[in-house]
């Protein structure tokens, strides 16, 4: 029978159809230019598409980054935050990501939201090339591009740009695997194993081990599972498809990848041993873990609430903000998946059935503890158990419904007489699914829309009989509205589209209503969800410090923020850019840090004794100056508050500087001076030895033991028993009689740049110069451009053993695992180089064959 025609709009197509070339580039062309009209309040400079880590975290380490390249320094240490951290081994700086070499333009709005962008543009492209290489039609790939790239939960994570930028390429290394697959050519070794380095380098290690494990779930899967009657046999030259060669070029794959970002994995590495993640608890693994009621999310976006514009219900959730929690996918997305895993089903579709499984594996995965016996199983295993946010498993979870979405409207886009084999759903049993899910779909979202806003009450009470949901108070959703109505007006118009997506034969006619009702639903909750936002971080930037005191010299002080108690808010690093801080925000702090200054990863004081005339830690650290909350009062309701404010009153330790606030949004804080805050670097002749423990009670002034009280830094230093041993033998005084009377002098203390540390000195005597500088690995030291050890001090701090006379010092921090890591990435990229070069003649000795796969 002779299909019906589509109409006028397909007769012209008809008569002038593009070659299949000019069609794809021009596809790739419309894939590239959809972010910055998706986003066009931020493309136009009205918005700055990032928001509260985006522009107080991620921001300031990538202007720190694009200015030491720039002032032609590795990015190899920053000195702005927790005295001293680690730079390029702290994976989220993402120095040697291409995508943040945009800010060596500026860092900026612009360039923050171009970033961004491109980050959006690659994962449409990423999505779209698998969904082309598993033989899906354009039109239904970039379906797949779309539910991928513009889904609630990539959307919600440009408050995370290193997460986003690994999102974006996680469909590119299954691309290259579906090409081993398919054609089993070295070339595709190579190439994916670029993208693999290039999601390291992109710099947020969770996604990355996710992708990781998708990858290879995936390998197996093609290898042992995926070649069946119905499927094209892998027969190229006459050879019969080998799965463990194929396995071993998948391996290839990621072990060059890794072998290639090796310079910025084994100094991750060396960070990650060093910060409070190799201890992480099970409470924290579960953190943020998806709440069973959450996957209502799917369809309504601001079902927890804080949504803006004709938004107004405050957040409720459990999770710190309303991003964390983001799983949007929409009716639409979601009746296109179940479509195609129908399809996969019925026509026996592995592929298909492997996503579909990938898609409850991850749901589980992503509910954390509340799935107790898969959460402690996980918890068992090293390197998974350092990560929290379970939710971020909703990756794979995103991925695979746009594989099957996309699926399912390739099977809608073809007509039944192309549909080939008895057990193929044909196109009318395909729209007959298609319409059944989008109706249940769209009478379930009524439901859930009706009961929120009719029967509150009920509801309320229903959520709050849930597990960690009984604190919410009665009226918290009181002024929901469009929360709950919208989401349902958008199910019933996907519900419209598809029936007039799958009538018979008129499914490309309707084709672009269908996609523009997908980019509606999406760019709804991009337009009303808070990712972005009006202020522009330049302006900002670095500007918390008041002049006054900042004219000092920068060198000889630090400053701390004393965020403590019930209204503490988080550490804003963006505020004091520039200036070195005892206070940080970074979840990978030093766990010797942590425990020495008192501060958590997000920057609270969460040892009150900080400011107390006993505690010496701040002193020890050169913090001149400490900001203070007003809130902090003698008739606050916490008894905490009211004992700092009475430590502050001490006028020997304390003194506040009167007429001076503290700028951007900090007016409701104080200044005070540190009148005991020791010098960057100063000399001491006697080693005390005391365990670990004991001498961060003596540094506190806790220890009871009369020999420890009113310890006095100035005078001695701290060391463990075998160093305190070394070193007070090397503060014997000289036979020779060189020593001379009077004190040790500091006589230049210098930063040359973030990295290294000068310092000249004159030592009349034996002595250990001590400094506020935190003991990191890959610290050196010399003494006169000879080499000399670095012990550690009041339990955290750089000492160096000195001999009478004037020397020069200098401090370089140069980790040894950065070089290793460098060499074997040198030594990956010469191997990929070579293969690359020669692949024919190696796959000639390697297999004894010449590989040439069809359509490869």
């Amino acid at each position: 029978m002779k299909p019906r025609s589509s109409g006028p709009f397909s007769k012209i197509l008809s008569r002038h159809t593009l070659s299949p070339r000019t069609a794809n580039l021009i596809t790739i062309l419309f894939l590239i230019l959809l972010p910055p009209v998706f986003f066009w309040r931020e493309t136009l400079g009205w918005l700055t598409l990032g928001d509260q880590d985006a522009l107080f975290w991620f921001l300031p380490i990538y202007k720190q980054v694009a200015e030491q390249i720039r002032a032609g320094h590795l990015p190899l240490w920053n000195p702005y935050m927790y005295s001293g951290m680690p730079l390029f081994a702290q994976p989220q700086a993402g120095v040697l990501d291409p995508i943040n070499w945009i800010y060596l333009l500026g860092t900026t709005s612009r360039t923050l939201t171009l970033a961004q962008e491109s980050s959006f543009a690659i994962a449409l492209l990423a999505a779209y090339s698998y969904a082309r290489r598993l033989g899906w039609k354009r039109r239904a790939s970039v379906v797949t591009a779309v539910i991928y790239a513009f889904s609630g939960f990539a959307v919600a994570r440009t408050i995370y740009p290193g997460l986003l930028h690994i999102f974006a390429l996680t469909p590119l290394p299954l691309f290259f695997i579906e090409r081993l697959y398919q054609c089993g050519k070295w070339r595709d070794v190579v190439f994916g194993s670029l993208i693999v380095a290039w999601q390291v380098f992109a710099g947020h290690p969770q996604p990355f081990l996710y992708s990781a494990l998708l990858s290879g779930s995936y390998a197996l899967f093609c290898a042992f599972f995926r070649q069946a009657e119905n499927e094209v046999s892998n027969e190229t030259d006459g050879q019969r498809f080998s799965r463990f060669r194929f396995l071993f070029r998948c391996a290839a794959m990621y072990l060059a990848g890794t072998g290639l970002s090796a310079v910025q994995l084994l100094p991750a590495a060396e960070f990650a041993r060093q910060s409070v993640r190799s201890g992480w608890t099970y409470e924290m693994f579960t953190a943020h873990s998806l709440h069973p009621l959450s996957l209502l999310t799917v369809l309504f976006p601001c079902f927890h609430g804080n949504g803006r514009g004709i938004y107004h219900l405050p957040f409720w959730g459990n999770y710190w903000h309303h991003n964390e929690a983001q799983i949007y996918l929409g009716a639409l997305a979601l009746t296109l998946a179940a479509t195609g895993l129908f399809c996969a089903w019925r026509a026996r579709f592995r592929p298909g059935l492997f996503w579909g499984g990938v898609a409850a594996a991850a749901m589980l995965l992503a509910l954390g503890k509340y799935v107790p016996l898969l959460a402690r199983m996980i918890y068992q295993i090293p390197v998974l158990n350092g990560f929290r946010s379970p939710n971020r498993h909703w990756i794979e979870v995103t991925l695979a419904t746009a594989v099957l979405a996309g699926y399912g409207v390739d099977y809608l886009l073809r007509r039944p007489e192309s549909i080939e084999g008895k057990d193929k759903p044909s196109g009318i049993t395909a729209a007959v699914c298609a319409n059944i899910f989008a109706g249940l779909i769209a009478l379930f979202s009524a439901g859930v829309g009706l009961f929120a806003l009719e029967w509150r009450e009920k509801a309320e009470a229903v959520v709050r009989k849930l597990p960690d949901l009984s604190h919410l108070p009665p009226g918290f959703l009181k002024e929901a509205g469009a929360e709950f109505y919208l989401p349902v007006i958008l199910a019933v118009s996907a519900w419209l589209i598809v029936l007039a997506f799958t009538r018979r034969d008129r499914a490309r006619c309707w084709y672009p209503l269908l996609l523009l009702v997908l980019l509606t639903d999406f760019n709804l909750y991009a337009v009303f969800a808070p990712i972005s936002s009006p202020k522009r971080p330049e302006l900002f930037t670095g500007q918390a410090i008041p002049a006054e005191i900042s004219a000092e010299n920068p060198e000889l002080q630090r400053y701390h923020v004393l965020l403590t108690g019930p209204d503490a808010d988080d550490f804003a690093p963006d505020w004091y850019y520039g200036y070195e801080m005892a206070t940080g925000y970074d979840p990978l702090i030093s766990a010797r840090y942590k425990a020495f200054s008192g501060i958590d990863e997000a920057g609270h004081s969460y040892i009150t004794s900080l400011v107390e005339t006993k505690d010496r830690t701040l002193d020890l650290l050169s913090v001149r100056y400490v900001l203070v909350p007003k809130t902090l009062t003698a008739n606050h309701p916490d008894p905490a508050a009211r004992k700092i404010r009475a430590a502050l009153d001490d006028p020997a330790r304390w003194q506040q500087v009167p007429g001076i606030t503290p700028r951007i949004d900090l007016k409701d804080y104080e200044v005070y001076r540190n009148l005991r805050s020791l010098p960057r670097a100063w000399m001491v002749e006697r080693i005390d030895a005391a365990f670990e423990g004991d001498q961060l009670k003596i540094i506190r002034g806790e220890l009871p033991d009369e020999k420890w009280n009113g310890f006095d830094p100035r005078r001695s230093a701290l060391a463990e028993p075998e160093a305190a041993e070394r070193l007070s033998a090397e503060l014997q005084p000289d036979p020779a009689g060189t020593s001379e009377n009077g004190q040790g002098k500091i006589i230049s203390f210098a930063r040359q740049n973030p990295h290294s540390i000068w310092i000249e000195v004159n030592a009349p005597r034996p002595t250990v110069l001590v400094l506020s500088e935190i003991v990191f690995p890959g610290w050196h030291a010399k003494i006169d451009n000879s080499r000399t050890g670095i012990y550690r001090l009041n339990y955290a701090l750089q000492g160096i053993a000195l001999q009478p006379g004037r020397h020069k010092i200098e401090l370089i921090y140069r980790p040894d695992s950065l070089f290793i890591g460098a060499s074997v990435s040198v030594a990956n990229a010469l191997l990929l180089l070579l293969l690359s070069l020669n692949g024919r003649q190696i796959r000639s000795i390697v297999e004894g064959r010449k590989g040439a796969g069809k359509g490869c």
